[in-house]
């Protein structure tokens, strides 16, 4: 018996709840029939006077940094869109209707037509207005309009490559009417949706986002202009990837191609590693332009170096071949070959050192030969001239002709292969230094 009671009680109470929903549906649908019936959505309630200037606060609240292409110039947000505007003809008396809010399709009232100025996206044609926020709208007793849609966003941005992977960007989304003016609608910004800490993604860090008001003339179509709000999106990208796929290779590269003069030319493969590594780093470069727009402008630093590193590979091969030749060159280097790689000045600086020595040498050898004279018998002294001091004078004299005409010998005696030797040293050094100075012309330029 209880359980039965209970059951009634359960369906009184159903049929009254939905006998209440019919009836609140049933004022909805008079209330909507009421404010549509004389409504007219192209009118509005724009008016051209400028004492009835329309309101309208627009906010964009940002919610993921969908991607950011450089070659392309054009950024990606995902947003959501708050518009308020106030509508008398959609006003009613809330002790009649017992109802403070309903809702209407963007179809069925009137509805800005503030989209998105700088669309990146092909697709789109007009990025705002009813054609891309197709939520409904929520309209309060005293005519204010709630609009409240989420979409995405493709901008055109002007990205600057000079700096790039470890750069800066700032772009901006421009959202205005398009066909009414300051005279008529005046948007309003509010900073309150302004966040940036979730915003971050695999490839950049968002550092900040401001907002500001403005005015358009759209490429002076009209003779008026139109209220506008910006927002400008302070980016900077996470360059960790790039240079690590980038740089690093370049690197090792360069390191390579100064290490093969550590090679000996008699080894004969030599040109065959430059040549490899040349052709790796021709390779390598191949990979930049799918990172980087076409900008005529300016080119990146990253760029240069890696042309200066390409350049500094092809110098490389350039001296090995020169100094193979060198080295397999026949016959004697010539006076002029050797005084340009200043063997004649060593030759000499040895000559010097040479007669130095012996000149110290002999006048030891005589103080030695002074010192070691011995007490002579008096037959010695009545003959002083024996056969064995006459063979003993000229020795010293005959080491010292020797050792002075060996400068002469050594200078003789430098092959092409000495000149190779030579040239190769010079041009490593020529080439570090080179490679240092353009490095930091680059770092001042920038």
């Amino acid at each position: 018996m209880l359980r039965t009671e209970t059951c009634l009680l359960f369906l009184l109470l159903h049929g009254l709840d939905c006998a209440n929903i019919q009836e609140q549906n049933a004022v909805r649908k008079a209330l909507r029939a009421d404010l549509l019936k004389d409504y007219d959505r192209i009118v509005g309630p724009v008016s051209h006077s400028p004492r009835s200037l329309l309101e309208l606060t627009f906010v964009l609240k940002i919610t993921k940094l969908n991607k950011v292409d450089t070659k392309n110039q054009v950024i990606s947000v995902n947003a959501w869109v708050f518009q308020q505007w106030k509508d008398p003809s959609l006003q009613w008396d809330k002790a009649k209707y017992n109802l403070h809010k309903t809702r209407f399709s963007p179809k069925e009232i009137w509805v800005p037509d503030v989209s998105l100025i700088n669309n990146g996206d092909k697709l789109v044609h007009v990025a705002g207005g009813a054609e891309l926020f197709n939520a409904d709208t929520v309209v309060r007793q005293s005519g204010k309009v709630d609009w409240i849609a989420q979409a995405s966003f493709t901008s055109t941005c002007n990205l600057r490559v000079r700096f790039w992977p470890m750069d800066d960007q700032f772009c901006t989304l421009t959202f205005s009417s398009w066909t009414y003016t300051e005279s008529e609608i005046a948007l309003k910004m509010d900073n309150s949706g302004l966040t940036t800490g979730h915003l971050s993604n695999n490839e950049w860090d968002i550092l900040n986002i401001t907002v500001k008001r403005g005015l358009l003339d759209h490429n002076n179509c009209c003779d008026a202009n139109f209220s506008s709000v910006s927002y400008t999106i302070h980016m900077r990208r996470k360059p960790l990837f790039l240079l690590f796929y980038l740089a690093s290779p370049a690197v090792i590269l360069a390191a390579l191609s100064l290490a093969s003069f550590a090679i000996p030319a008699e080894s004969g493969e030599r040109i065959g590693f430059v040549t490899t590594i040349l052709l790796a780093m021709m390779v390598f470069l191949l990979l930049l332009p799918e990172y980087l727009p076409e900008n005529a402008d300016e080119l990146p630093i990253i760029g240069i170096l890696l042309v200066i590193t390409l350049i500094i590979i092809t110098t490389v091969l350039l001296a090995t071949i020169c100094v193979l030749r060198f080295y397999h060159h026949s016959g004697k280097p010539s006076k002029l070959v050797k005084t340009l790689l200043l063997f004649n000045c060593c030759s000499k600086t040895k000559q010097n050192r040479n007669h130095e020595k012996c000149v110290h040498n002999g006048k030891s050898e005589t103080r030695s030969k002074k010192s070691d004279v011995q007490p002579m018998e008096l037959e010695d002294m009545e003959n002083p001239r024996r056969p064995e001091a006459k063979d003993e004078e000229p020795t010293l004299e005959k080491d010292i002709d020797i050792q002075r005409d060996a400068p002469r010998n050594d200078e003789n005696k430098v092959s092409w292969q000495d000149v190779s030797v030579r040239v190769d040293r010079v041009m490593f050094v020529i080439i570090i230094a080179t490679s240092m100075i353009a490095c930091y012309l680059v770092y001042i330029w920038r």
